[in-house]
């Protein structure tokens, strides 16, 4: 049996566990949001999450995921809400 050792973390080093993304706070519009609800698409997977904020920036994006994951709509959403602001600019 090993000695218990001291905790040297306190209270102040735990960070918040961080709320789950939606797809509201990854920057899509509110009608976009209901489509997805619509859709059974409650919660953004995790390429969504790393993809969707950059590609509303307008940065280029390389996703790596399981067929099945949701890749098509980290891709498809932003270009949607990009057609729905500027159909004839795209």
């Amino acid at each position: 049996v090993l000695p218990e050792q001291p905790s040297t973390s306190g209270a102040h080093d735990m960070a918040p566990a961080a709320a789950p993304a939606t797809f509201k706070s990854l920057g899509l519009s509110d009608w976009l949001c209901s489509v997805c609800s619509s859709l059974g698409m409650a919660r953004p997977t995790e390429v969504q999450v790393g993809c969707i904020p950059a590609i509303l920036e307008g940065r280029d994006v390389i996703g790596l995921a399981q067929t099945g994951s949701g890749k098509t709509a980290a891709f498809a959403l932003p270009i949607l809400q990009r057609l729905a602001r500027d159909p004839y600019g795209v």
